[in-house]
C-alpha cells in the first residue's frame, strides 16, 4: 500500500492494528504513527473529498481525522481499495 501527499509523491507503507483494536498504525521508513480509531470522523473512496489539495483519483481512499487532517493511501486497482 501506498500512502499519497498533498504534493503527489508516494511512499510505500505498511498499515495495521493494535493488538487491542484501539489505534490503526502506519510504518513509513522504519516509523510508525499510531492513531487512534476513536480520532477517525470520516472515510472517502476515490475523487472525494473535493476539498483538499492532494490529487486524488479513482484508486485512492482517504481517512479524515477529527482536527481535519486528511491521509490519502493509493491503492493499485479498484479491487484492492
Amino acid at each position: 500500500m501506498s500512502v499519497l501527499s498533498v504534493d503527489g509523491q508516494l511512499r510505500t507503507c505498511t498499515c495495521s492494528f493494535d493488538r487491542k483494536l484501539r489505534n490503526y498504525n502506519i510504518l513509513i521508513s522504519k516509523e510508525t504513527r499510531a492513531i487512534p480509531l476513536a480520532k477517525f470522523r470520516e472515510v472517502f473512496e476515490g475523487l472525494e473529498p473535493e476539498d483538499i489539495a492532494t490529487p486524488l483519483d479513482e484508486l485512492c481512499c482517504t481517512f479524515v481525522l477529527e482536527n481535519g487532517e486528511c491521509l490519502t493511501f493509493r491503492f493499485k486497482d479498484v479491487e484492492e481499495r
